[in-house]
């Protein structure tokens, strides 16, 4: 009951031993008149000021609504965004894979065709060895006709 001062709820009838070490004798009226008006101010005063911190519990709580639909909002938005970035980066992790595979593919390509050239390499080197012994044998053959024909000449 806030009329009656009492913080619980349990009603004005309980009477708290402080309140029973407070009871004065039966005074004259005039005096029993400013207790009862003295008591009307503090419970006028206390009403103030339940009525104003009731007010600012209202006050925060409308604070409090707006800061959490502000953060709602806040929130949303950057669910959104990060839902955004997450499909772009999907989208690029598949591009760089698909490059990936493109290097990979030319890389393949480019080491094939190094190998191609090295084995025409070879195959040439073995030709032009082949030939240069091949050389050589018909220069030696010549060198021998020359000098039979030569000694057949002087022999006859």
């Amino acid at each position: 009951d806030i009329e009656s001062g009492d913080k619980n709820g349990n009603g004005s009838d309980r009477v708290s031993e402080s309140e029973k070490s407070l009871q004065l004798p039966e005074v004259d009226n005039m005096s029993v008149k400013s207790d009862g008006s003295e008591k009307l101010y503090h419970l006028e005063d206390k009403v103030k000021r339940l009525e104003s911190l009731l007010s600012k519990c209202k006050e925060n709580i409308k604070a409090n609504k707006n800061k959490l639909s502000a953060l709602t909002e806040v929130k949303e938005q950057l669910a959104v965004d990060l839902e955004s970035k997450e499909r772009n980066c999907l989208v690029r992790k598949q591009l760089l894979k698909r490059q990936l595979m493109s290097w990979s593919s030319l890389k393949n390509r480019e080491e094939g065709e190094e190998l191609q050239m090295a084995e025409a390499k070879l195959a040439m080197h073995r030709e032009m060895i082949m030939k240069d012994e091949e050389i050589g044998e018909l220069r030696v053959s010549l060198n021998k006709e020359k000098e039979e024909k030569d000694k057949t000449r002087k022999g006859c």
